[in-house]
């Protein structure tokens, strides 16, 4: 390893690989010295000084090879040296590519119990915070984030640290000129943060946010369809903690019902404009896929009637329904399975009780036929 930089870089790639392949697979006879060997190795991770050796194991490599170790203590010392990294202005060696340094601390914060990670929580948040705030905020900043609420439980519950970076990243999303690659992943943080239930004092503001979303979205580009699916996903788990609490109002006879039903007729209005703003016969066929998966859990959610009343009438649902069939016909066993049942069930509401005025195109039998064969023949 320490001669690798002699050589050229697939021979490098393949001395760590063959390092990560003993630490891994070496007997339990061996543990101590795997142990010693990892021990040495986090300390290469020299806090981001310009002086770290790039001939040593990337910092994810290092991660899988810690897997073989007993508790998380070493995880205390490569997380205190992960932060240093990501700090580091001038990154050099294993420091070249930052990338490598957010996906391990990513995974590591996953790996660390609740009361371990509270440890390095004060250094981790306050890099975040800082970073988050430059004039142009580095995407995998974000992703971290994102990463850190939707896999930890101590984002989940705090309202101090959500309140703190879902401001921020309102912010962000409010600058004219953001990237569309920014935009997309802070679209996709937001709706990371909102698949935990105290996001809901955030439902209102987020909505204002996401109004001029059909006005920024360009058909046939990339960037511009992963920010599609993206909001697409973010209106529909907005939709689902709303719709929660609807029910549960209404179970208990709450005052706060009429707010909540204006809330998920504003969030599904929303919704159905960015539909009807980015799905045509061109779409592609994940996004139109996408867009009919969501549509199909609303329909089951609320039923024909409900749906419809929230859902614009200029959105052709049963088109949207039956061509996302078609392409899945197309396509066919390539996408999940209750994509295809929600599909299918749609499906069925829309044959047995859709008025007869959104009946604008009749469903191909090929399409029943082959979700019938494929997903329900048993």
């Amino acid at each position: 390893m320490q001669c690798c930089g002699k050589f050229r870089e697939n021979q490098k790639c393949a001395a760590q690989e063959a390092l990560l392949d003993v630490l891994l697979n070496s007997p339990l006879e061996s543990y101590e010295s795997v142990e010693r060997t990892i021990q040495t190795l986090i300390g290469k991770l020299c806090d981001g000084d310009a002086a770290a050796d790039e001939n040593y194991l990337p910092c994810t490599m290092l991660l899988r090879a810690m897997g073989r170790l007993r508790g998380h203590q070493m995880h205390h010392e490569f997380m205190r040296r992960l932060i240093s990294i990501l700090k580091s202005e001038s990154p050099r060696g294993v420091l070249k590519d930052k990338k490598d340094a957010f996906l391990a601390t990513s995974k590591t914060i996953s790996l660390l119990p609740f009361d371990e990670l509270k440890l390095h929580m004060l250094d981790l948040t306050t890099y975040l915070s800082s970073a988050i705030e430059l004039p142009d905020p580095c995407p995998m900043v974000m992703s971290l984030i994102g990463d850190l609420f939707y896999k930890h439980s101590l984002f989940r519950k705090s309202l101090r640290y959500l309140d703190d970076f879902w401001l921020k990243f309102v912010d962000i999303l409010a600058r004219k000129d953001l990237h569309t690659k920014s935009r997309s992943i802070c679209v996709a943080t937001l709706n990371k943060m909102a698949q935990r239930e105290n996001f809901s004092p955030y439902i209102v503001r987020t909505l204002k946010q996401l109004e001029n979303a059909p006005s920024i979205t360009v058909n046939q580009d990339p960037e511009h369809e992963e920010l599609q699916e993206n909001t697409l996903n973010l209106y529909y788990h907005l939709f689902k903690l709303i719709h929660k609490q609807v029910t549960q109002s209404r179970e208990n006879r709450k005052q706060e019902l009429d707010c909540q039903l204006s809330m998920m007729e504003k969030c599904l209005a929303g919704f159905s404009e960015l539909m009807v703003a980015i799905v045509d016969e061109d779409t592609s066929d994940k996004i139109i896929i996408e867009s009919a998966e969501h549509v199909g859990n609303i329909l089951l959610e609320l039923g024909i009637d409900e749906a419809t009343k929230y859902l614009k009438s200029n959105l052709n649902l049963k088109w949207l329904l039956t061509s996302a069939a078609q392409r899945i016909n197309s396509k066919e066993k390539n996408h999940n399975s209750s994509i295809v049942y929600s599909l299918h069930e749609a499906l069925t509401l829309f044959t047995e009780e859709m008025p007869r005025e959104h009946a604008q195109r009749p469903i191909p039998c090929t399409s029943l036929s082959w979700l019938k064969a494929n997903v329900f023949k048993d």
